[in-house]
């Protein structure tokens, strides 16, 4: 059975975050991450990650996820 998945809020701000030329945002990949995760505290975070922990647990069709939009 496929879920199908509703982008969050935390998603888009976290999508938008990776504009052409992101890697210039740090020296490092844990840099740019770092960078990129910084709008995220509190409740806020743990939603990512709860979204992004579902759009990875194989419940969610590759069909589907190509389909998400921010």
């Amino acid at each position: 059975m496929e879920i199908e998945m509703e982008v969050s809020k935390e998603f888009k701000i976290f999508g938008l975050q990776f504009i052409e030329d992101f890697e210039m945002l740090g020296e490092t990949i844990d840099e740019v991450m770092q960078n990129a995760l910084r709008p995220f505290k509190g409740e806020a975070r743990i939603r990512l990650r709860s979204f992004l922990d579902e759009a990875v647990s194989g419940r969610v069709s590759d069909e589907e996820l190509q389909t998400l939009r921010l």
